[in-house]
């Protein structure tokens, strides 16, 4: 029995088509694109929470332009967890209401 499923799967591989060298080129071009893309948007990430997620300083530089760069509902959220730590210093670019001292 084993070796009749053997057979089967040597026919099934010997059926299927074969890539040409450029298909096989461009597959490998977009997973390594889509590695490349993942990797930065992890390390954007975690950079992005870090500075959300610190209890040192809201001051931090890198920390205040992702912040600032991040969609609506991001920038709010990490604006409220930064208003919820700091709330008794002034608030950084990107979370300061009009006048620059109080909180969005």
């Amino acid at each position: 029995m084993p070796r009749r499923r053997c057979f089967q799967l040597l026919l099934v591989n010997a059926t299927r088509p074969r890539l040409h060298p450029e298909e096989i080129l461009m597959k490998k071009l977009v997973r390594l694109l889509l590695t490349i893309v993942l990797a930065f948007v992890v390390v954007i990430g975690f950079r992005w929470y870090r500075y959300i997620a610190n209890t040192d300083s809201p001051y931090d530089e890198v920390g205040i332009t992702l912040n600032s760069s991040m969609p609506g509902p991001l920038n709010a959220w990490g604006c409220a967890k930064l208003k919820q730590t700091f709330g008794s210093a002034l608030p950084p670019y990107g979370c300061a209401a009009d006048n620059g001292t109080r909180w969005k």
